[in-house]
């Protein structure tokens, strides 16, 4: 029974994971927490497989398990320094990046190379062993020291709930480390993933608020499709092994790829269906990108809000505001937005052309913060909120990008370009950025307050 409840909390975990780290383009959070929760994936697989086996696990295998153990951690600690909190001592992303993160690679480092921590040749505890543990446990402590300071002045119901997460992670990883008693390893890993699996649907429901879209039903849709298609295919061989009350050695490596395999091409089933449009059309690229956007639609429509616009919540609609023009050249995605509630867009148009109005109309809004002028381009204070939303994006700029600017671009805004990389750092882009997309939110305001 025990492993029955193993392969279910893997499907759950590699689903949850792979969800969040699918929706959360946007929002650091949850991708980093759908990592953990996939590398958590990984290691409930792992232990399964050992249980299924007559022998022990391989010494290569335990060194890879304790770092997958170890990153789940980790990244679930930066899911939560990434998090748009308000009451935060330090800069919690630069923290986790700079710190956490490389620290961790140095103990797995160690863990691998070494028996420091871990006797892998004894299966026993190195001389460091008890030093690792404890430096585990307290960066779980610090990111539960984070999400409570937040509950202390803000009282969220979603932070409460991350809070919880943490005890759960901090009690099952002191007893990962340190077992008490005749406590099976197999439950002490499905209770670790109940925490992890909290922490997932919180970090969902946080991704949905932020971007004001549906959390509920979005999932439940892609919940019901995931196991539906795994009970359909993975089922069979259950019923029979169940029928026979015989298990082969076989079957359980073969159930986990099934699994993993239609979970997998659930979540990036839309990516695969991109790359094999520029197999069999390549002359068609026009086809290939309507095929792309009707894709896109599909998506947007069914995570579009059925509530209302926040009127009595300026804050959580600049949020919307400015998350709108984050995807103003996507006008599949910009379906999504609760924006097309606005009530100057016509009610009677279909999701794809109320989506290009809203596109139009922002880009109308952008254009008339332009001070009145001959001129073209100033980077004057007057020219601030103009220059950080009419170049990233109506014009398309991207100063900053790692893939570089294309030449022609390059050459036409060559002045605009210098300007942004020599005096508009990427964070300050984004300070500025959030402050003018609040100037366009509160001329919208004032058509439905």
């Amino acid at each position: 029974m025990i492993l029955w409840l193993q392969l279910f909390v893997f499907a759950v975990s590699l689903w949850l994971g792979l969800y969040i780290f699918r929706k959360g383009q946007h929002f650091h959070a949850a991708r980093l927490a759908g990592i953990a929760l996939s590398l958590y994936a990984a290691i409930i697989a792992l232990q399964l497989l050992w249980q299924v086996s007559d022998s022990a696990p391989s010494e290569l295998t335990l060194r890879i398990v304790w770092p997958l153990w170890l990153f789940a951690s980790v990244f679930w600690i930066g899911a939560i320094d990434h998090l748009p909190l308000q009451h935060q001592f330090i800069d919690g992303p630069k923290w986790w990046r700079a710190i956490i993160l490389p620290f961790s690679l140095f103990l797995a480092g160690l863990t691998v190379g070494t028996d420091l921590i871990i006797d892998f040749a004894n299966q026993g505890r190195g001389p460091y062993y008890t030093l690792y543990a404890i430096i585990h446990v307290l960066l779980i402590v610090s990111a539960f020291v984070t999400v409570l300071v937040e509950f202390w002045y803000e009282r969220q119901r979603a932070i409460g709930w991350l809070i919880f997460a943490a005890i759960g992670l901090m009690i099952s990883a002191v007893l990962v480390f340190f077992p008490i008693g005749e406590i099976a390893p197999s439950l002490l890993w499905v209770g670790v993933a109940f925490d992890m699996l909290l922490m997932g649907i919180v970090m969902a429901y946080l991704d949905a608020f932020e971007t004001g879209t549906r959390f509920l039903p979005e999932m439940s849709r892609s919940f019901v499709q995931t196991f539906g298609v795994i009970a359909l295919i993975v089922g069979q061989v259950i019923a029979i092994a169940l029928i026979w009350q015989h298990v082969p050695q076989v079957a359980f490596p073969a159930l986990l790829a099934l699994t993993a395999t239609v979970i997998v091409l659930f979540q990036f089933g839309a990516d695969l269906q991109a790359k094999l449009d520029r197999v069999l059309y390549p002359a068609s690229p026009e086809l290939e990108t309507q095929r792309e956007q009707l894709r896109e639609l599909e998506a947007s429509v069914t995570k579009k809000s059925i509530s209302a616009l926040p009127t009595d919540d300026f804050d959580q609609f600049a949020k919307i505001v400015r998350r709108a023009l984050s995807d103003l050249n996507n006008v599949p995605r910009l379906a999504a937005s609760p924006l097309l509630d606005l009530p100057h867009l016509s009610a009677t148009d279909s999701p794809l052309e109320k989506a290009q109005a809203l596109r139009d109309d922002l880009h109308q809004r952008i254009r008339n913060l332009k001070p009145s002028t001959d001129i073209t381009f100033d980077h004057t204070t007057a020219w601030r909120h103009y220059n950080v939303l009419y170049y990233p994006y109506v014009v398309g700029l991207k100063p900053h990008s790692r893939r570089g600017v294309p030449p022609e671009t390059e050459a036409e805004y060559q002045e605009v370009l210098n300007w942004f990389r020599t005096e508009v750092p990427e964070r300050t882009l984004y300070n500025w950025q959030t402050t003018a997309a609040r100037v366009l939110a509160q001329d919208l305001w004032e058509l439905i307050a």
